[in-house]
């Protein structure tokens, strides 16, 4: 019963209800609880998504429970999924302009060149290398770094970038260019 004690502390200190947040993984809450644990300095109970559904389905019943794997209408407060995507998508938008200037000054006698789309398979892997070089360097590298999935980032991409995605694959090049 302390553990359970214990993640209801959790719950009550850093989830906050959001009915427009979806596909919160379970996965994702271990994470974030055995984070807390340690960031709190407390013991903690390794909970397998099977409890932590029990947890929640019981304690929290107003939570829609989604193939036992998601839960929606919830966020944390121990991590923003939105500002971690924009954040890296932010660094690669700077880092695919200055290349593609770059490129563009060094080849001024030459034919001017077309700036390329990037995959959105590209941006995923480039958001996963940013985060996991941004924890290798963090100071309390004893924390379980969290990444979005792939479906929650393309979900993400779809709904803010919609005017820059060409054949449902690409983001534009005006995507970093404007």
């Amino acid at each position: 019963m302390p553990f359970v004690k214990q993640f209801l502390s959790f719950w009550d200190e850093t989830i906050v209800y959001d009915e427009n947040e979806s596909d919160f993984e379970i996965d994702e809450m271990v994470i974030l609880y055995k984070n807390w644990c340690t960031i709190n300095h407390h013991a903690h109970h390794n909970f397998s998504n099977t409890q932590i559904l029990d947890l929640v389905g019981h304690f929290f019943s107003n939570i829609e429970i989604d193939k036992d794997r998601y839960l929606s209408g919830i966020c944390s407060k121990l991590w923003d999924k939105h500002i971690d995507i924009q954040t890296a998508l932010d660094n690669l938008r700077e880092t695919m302009r200055n290349e593609y200037s770059s490129k563009q000054s060094n080849t001024r006698m030459h034919s001017p060149g077309i700036a390329p789309n990037v995959s959105i398979y590209d941006t995923y892997n480039y958001y996963c290398k940013y985060h996991n070089t941004k924890q290798s360097h963090a100071k309390d590298a004893t924390l379980q770094i969290q990444l979005v999935s792939k479906v929650y980032f393309e979900k993400y991409i779809f709904d803010h970038y919609c005017d820059f995605i060409v054949d449902n694959k690409f983001l534009s090049s005006s995507w970093y260019m404007d």
